[in-house]
C-alpha cells in the first residue's frame, strides 16, 4: 500500500500526522539524550558501556525520514495557508 500524497490529504489528517511525527522526533532526541547521559556517568565512574553507543547510532536511521516527513508536512500546511 502506497501512502497518499501530501497534496491530497486534508488538513485535519495533516496536523495529525504532524503531531505523530512531532512526537516521534522529540521522542528519539530525549532518548538519545538520556543514552549520552548514561554514556557520560559510565565512561566518568564506571566501565564504558559501548553497547549504550551503538544504539544511539542506530536512532539516527530512524530520525532522520521522520524529521524529513515532518518538515515535508509542515511545508505542506504553509503552502495551504
Amino acid at each position: 500500500m502506497t501512502p497518499k500524497p501530501l497534496s491530497d490529504l486534508s488538513p485535519e489528517e495533516l496536523y495529525k500526522q504532524k503531531t505523530t511525527y512531532k512526537s516521534t522526533v522529540i521522542t528519539l532526541l530525549v532518548f538519545a539524550c538520556i543514552l549520552l547521559l548514561l554514556n557520560i556517568y559510565f565512561l566518568l565512574f564506571k566501565e564504558p558501556n559501548f553497547a549504550l553507543l551503538s544504539i544511539m547510532a542506530c536512532q539516527i536511521p530512524i530520525g532522520l525520514p521522520a524529521y524529513t516527513a515532518l518538515k515535508k508536512v509542515n511545508e505542506e500546511l504553509k503552502n495551504r495557508s
